[in-house]
This record gives structure tokens, C-alpha cells and sequence, in this order.
């Protein structure tokens, strides 16, 4: 599947052949503005890697009204 010109199998086996460097964990950051595609993305290749977590920031930071 290319979503976006992506070729999500070939980003798949990047991300499982390159070293981990969090101990045995392989972060994956997806990056850019909004409405890009960003959790599409994010959904489609953790689908790609196994069911892979994936951790919105809006679960982690309560946005501009929390600073």
C-alpha cells in the first residue's frame, strides 16, 4: 500500500531491520502538520509491524490549554 506515495512495506522492513536503540524497543516518530496524515500513517504501519503500539502526544500532554 502507498498512502501518500509511501510504500509501507519497504518503510516496514526499514524500521525491523534497523537497531533498536531504546534497549529492544525501535522508536518510530511520524512528524508534520495538521490534517497530513499523520495517524493514518502511524495505524497503517503499526498494522504493518504486527499490531505495534501507537502513543497519540494528545494522550500525553493536555495541549495548549494545559501549559
Amino acid at each position: 500500500m502507498r498512502p501518500g506515495g509511501v510504500d509501507l512495506a519497504a518503510l516496514a522492513g526499514r524500521v525491523r531491520h534497523a537497531p533498536p536503540r531504546l534497549g529492544p524497543v525501535r522508536l518510530v516518530v511520524v512528524d508534520g502538520p495538521a490534517g497530513s496524515g499523520k495517524t493514518t500513517l502511524a495505524d497503517l504501519l503499526a498494522a504493518a509491524l504486527d499490531s505495534a503500539p501507537v502513543v497519540h502526544l494528545d494522550d500525553l500532554y493536555e495541549g495548549w490549554s494545559g501549559l
